[in-house]
Order: structure tokens, then sequence, then C-alpha cells
């Protein structure tokens, strides 16, 4: 694991103001809703964990990425009702189909007039999930500084919960498929370029 220290000009507003977003999502629809659940979060941090799309068979990282975001900037993460107590929070969008590594998280916390980006790179252990077309694929990362994945029947009861306030949402909503880990070497950083870049080819460990 790599860690970066970025400082930051701007005080950003953080912390766990959950979108009220309507989510509408098709099964016909040609992407996947992923939807991460993340436990053990800061209420005074954001946090952003990076996907990068990978293909096993030539062992490469592809060009597709995109970020789950904890943050009240960007609106990923969604409101959960009052009825549901949970440690857990979530966060989802639409996004390409295929499989995707977790590659890095980074934490926002705001100190003085500034604020400081702190990037975990998971080089050593990056986890890998299927996500299909026209499926809410839940991606269990269990607590955000480690320690396993949540236990399937309680989460999908919660995610059920969830998706209770979200009735355009009619495609069906499976446990994303776990793949395995990558190890990978990570791109020397340079300005304008983001932190914890993947470089491929990458090492796949299978789940046992």
């Amino acid at each position: 694991m790599k860690l970066h220290h970025v400082p930051a000009l701007l005080v950003l507003l953080l912390g766990g103001c959950a979108s009220n977003r309507e989510i509408v999502f098709d099964r016909a629809d040609t992407t996947s809703f992923a939807l991460l659940a993340v436990a053990g979060m800061s209420s005074a941090k954001g946090y952003f964990f990076e996907f990068q799309q990978v293909d096993r068979t030539s062992s490469a990282f592809l060009d597709d990425y995109f970020t789950l975001s904890f943050d009240s900037l960007v609106g990923d993460e969604i409101r959960k009702p009052g009825t549901l107590s949970s440690s857990f929070r979530f966060a989802g969008k639409a996004v390409p189909a295929g499989e995707h590594a977790v590659v890095a998280k980074s934490e926002f916390s705001a100190h003085g007039t500034g604020s400081n980006r702190e990037f975990s790179c998971f080089s050593q252990g990056a986890p890998v999930f299927v996500v299909k077309a026209g499926r809410v694929e839940i991606i269990p990362l269990g607590d955000v500084d480690g320690g396993g994945g949540a236990e399937g029947l309680e989460l999908r009861t919660q995610v059920d919960e969830l998706m209770t306030a979200h009735s355009k949402v009619t495609a069906p909503v499976t446990r994303a498929e776990y793949t395995g880990s990558l190890t990978f070497e990570v791109a020397e950083w340079r300005i304008g370029q983001r932190p914890c870049k993947p470089v491929g080819p990458f090492s796949l460990r299978q789940p046992e």
C-alpha cells in the first residue's frame, strides 16, 4: 500500500450528506448499477473509491475507470430511509458492465483554512468484482479500514429496505460476483496524473 498526501487550497464540504435523488434503473439497461456498501466511515471526512476495469485474459487494465464517492459535493451516496438502522453507508451509480478492481481509496479531511487528501493504493490486494448489465450489483467492501466483507443475508436485507424508497428501479438486485484480488505496479505520480494509477500486467489471485 502506498500513500500520497496532496494538500488542497479549498475547504471542501465533507461528511455524510447523502443524496435525496431518486434512482431510476431498468433491467433493459446496457450498463450496471454498482451499489457500494462500506461501514466505519467518519462523518467528518469524504471518501472516494476508485474502480478500474480489467481484462483477465490479457492481465491488463482497460481504459474505463470510475469513482464511487461518499461526499456531499459529488452525490453518489444514497440516503437511507429512517427505518433502516445500519452501520453501512451506500453509494451507487450506473457504470460500464464488466469486471472491475477496486484499485484505490482516498479520504478528504478539513483542517483550518485548507484540507488534505490521503490516497491508499490497493496494489497488494485489490478486490475484483463482476457487475452485469441490467442489474443492481451489491459490492460489499466491509469496513473502510479493512476487515472483510459483510455477511450476505444481513446486507441483502438492508439493501432490500434501502431500495423500497426507489420504486423506479425495475432491475433485479444481486450480489456482485467476487473473482479474486489483484497485485499490480503503480505509475509514478506526476502533476496532472491521478495518484494510484495502476500499471499492468497484473497478477490475479482467485478465491479459495
